[in-house]
């Protein structure tokens, strides 16, 4: 089974292999497109383009173009699935985008089989390109439980009373997962809060 760690502190400094990016399912719909932010602006927190070198905005505005090109050609992913792309200037080799919510329907959103689903495609890809080491942000936005009565219940009645996800269950799923990915290429996961 990989090595899980529980990193700290802003993920765009991890220096692995590969970051699983949280995305919306319109993988060229650049508000939420956290990378093509970072790229933009240089962190998570500072989006003062002041503070960045006339260079630095230069090459990371080049940097941004080709990832926009690229995601441009993907498109569109469905919920459960995840994606893979060249990570154009970022500290790591690749970027894996992995949709929480869909764009034409924001209510739609991962439930916990389609976190599965998605966490093992991401892994999938991870091995097939080799990818050692691998960061995942625990995403603060909630996923739903899968409780088919009681989903289809509260939807018609009290969408109020939906099943959430915790961080501790979402972190579950993504060990559970990774113990699937025994003997490949795939050594350490880090899980950021």
């Amino acid at each position: 089974m990989p090595k899980i760690i529980l990193g700290s502190g802003s993920i765009s400094r991890f220096t692995g292999d590969a970051v699983v990016v949280p995305s919306d399912t319109d993988l060229t719909y650049k508000k939420s497109n956290r990378i093509l932010q970072y790229l933009a602006y240089g962190s998570d927190t500072d989006y003062s383009y002041k503070k960045i070198s006339k260079e630095e905005r230069e090459k990371r505005k080049e940097c941004e173009v080709h990832l926009l090109k690229e995601l441009s050609g993907i498109g569109h992913i469905e919920l459960g699935h995840a994606v893979i792309t060249k990570s154009y200037g970022l500290p790591v080799t690749n970027l894996i985008f992995l949709p929480y919510e869909d764009h034409d329907s924001p209510d739609e959103i991962l439930d916990s089989v389609t976190l599965h689903q998605a966490t093992r495609a991401a892994f999938t890809l991870a091995t097939l390109y080799n990818v050692k080491t691998i960061a995942i942000p625990i995403i603060k936005k909630h996923f739903r439980k899968k409780d088919m009565i009681n989903d289809f219940i509260t939807r018609i009645f009290n969408k109020e009373a939906l099943k959430i996800l915790s961080e501790d269950e979402i972190m579950n799923i993504m060990i559970g997962v990774s113990r699937e990915y025994n003997n490949t290429s795939l050594e350490e996961i880090t899980l950021y809060r």
